[in-house]
């Protein structure tokens, strides 16, 4: 079998040092090894496909990352593999269990289709991947190896894990539960479009504050508006704004991390309220620009109207709740949440970059020195 401890140095040793993921009975001691080391960072995602914008976020930032997930979950990941990380070309590590492999031990009935479509699943999705070999020696070399791929090719690379790879690790104590504070302000009435709303936070971003923009409308507009190498306009995997931030902001502790999401990429993604509030980076500002519609699709409602999303966001472990209708300069002291009400209508002739998704990715990894 192999020592979690060995086989996580190794890692190590190749940059892994952002581990994120949803767990596995096959993967017990594996995570008990990464939440006990000192030098690793573990962030428990809520769900497999913000693992992977977690670890995306943190390649953006200068780092590598690791998620790690059952096969069951591998579903839950298919939008941010295929609309985020290949776009963007951004090389990750994706460990993934082979629940219900086909001729291994005994399985619930859940896992039987998904044991037998595995592999072909990362085939689909071009994802390069290798079996976990059981022996120690063989089990690190394959990971350094697709680790190296991953970094030198820039796209995700897998190990499929099946039954009985890791030894037993000494188990880890429950989470800190941490006290929820703050209060939340009365609602506001939308006054701008998301346009002016745009045009009052560039006033107020300053040079080292890094921008993560979600897919539709927001990155379009911002990009029409002022476009900066430090902003990172996001197309496909909708509702990873956040959990990407997220990972961002865990490695770039000195920028100010700006998340503009929208309520329904939110919607899509609500979970990861719960990682960003447990994790609470203090320099990560996530503003919800919340228009009620899914503007891009043809203004379908959401059912933001019916929600207080601050009130969700307090619940969820922000410590530092506001709503604005109009951008105001703010003492920012920790991780902070925006609801931003906003008029819907978009601006005419709106373009789209004319930079290619991975070269968007390039230049807002320069502008950071990286």
């Amino acid at each position: 079998m192999i020592d979690p401890i060995a086989w996580v140095e190794a890692g190590k040793a190749e940059g892994a040092t952002l581990w994120t993921g949803v767990p596995c009975s096959y993967l017990k001691s594996l995570i008990d090894c990464v939440i006990s080391h000192a030098e690793l960072d573990y962030v428990p995602a809520a769900n497999e496909g913000d693992a992977v914008a977690i670890a995306a976020g943190a390649w953006l930032g200068g780092g590598l990352g690791v998620a790690l997930m059952q096969n069951s979950g591998l579903g839950n990941a298919v939008n941010p593999l295929t609309s985020l990380l290949q776009p963007f070309a951004i090389p990750m590590l994706l460990l993934v269990t082979w629940r219900g492999q086909p001729g291994g031990p005994a399985d619930e009935p859940q896992h039987d289709l998904m044991g037998q479509i595995t592999p072909g699943m990362l085939d689909l999705m071009n994802i390069p991947y290798e079996i976990l070999p059981k022996d120690e020696a063989g089990a690190v070399e394959s990971l350094r190896r697709q680790l190296r791929n991953a970094r030198e090719q820039r796209r995700c690379h897998a190990l499929v894990i099946p039954s009985g790879r890791f030894s037993k690790h000494p188990p880890t104590p429950p989470l800190e539960v941490k006290a929820l504070t703050g209060a939340v302000p009365e609602k506001v009435p939308a006054r701008l479009t998301r346009s002016q709303m745009l045009q009052g936070l560039l006033k107020i971003w300053g040079p080292g504050d890094l921008v993560v923009a979600t897919t539709g409308y927001t990155g379009r507009e911002l990009y029409a508006l002022n476009d900066r190498n430090q902003h990172l306009y996001l197309v496909g995997s909708m509702g990873c704004a956040s959990s990407l931030g997220l990972g961002l902001a865990l490695r770039r502790p000195k920028n100010r991390i700006w998340v503009l999401d929208g309520d329904g990429a939110l919607l899509m993604r609500m979970g990861a309220l719960t990682t960003v509030g447990w994790m609470r980076p203090e320099n990560l500002v996530h503003v919800l620009l919340d228009n009620g519609v899914h503007e891009s699709t043809g203004a379908q409602a959401t059912v933001s109207a019916s929600l207080d999303f601050c009130e969700i966001a307090r619940g969820c472990g922000y410590p530092n709740v506001l709503r604005w209708n109009e951008p105001a300069p703010v003492d920012f002291a920790g991780l902070t949440f925006i609801h931003a009400p906003i008029l819907p209508g978009i601006a005419e002739a709106l373009p789209r970059p004319k930079q290619k998704p991975r070269e968007v990715a390039d230049r807002f990894r320069e502008v950071q020195g990286l």
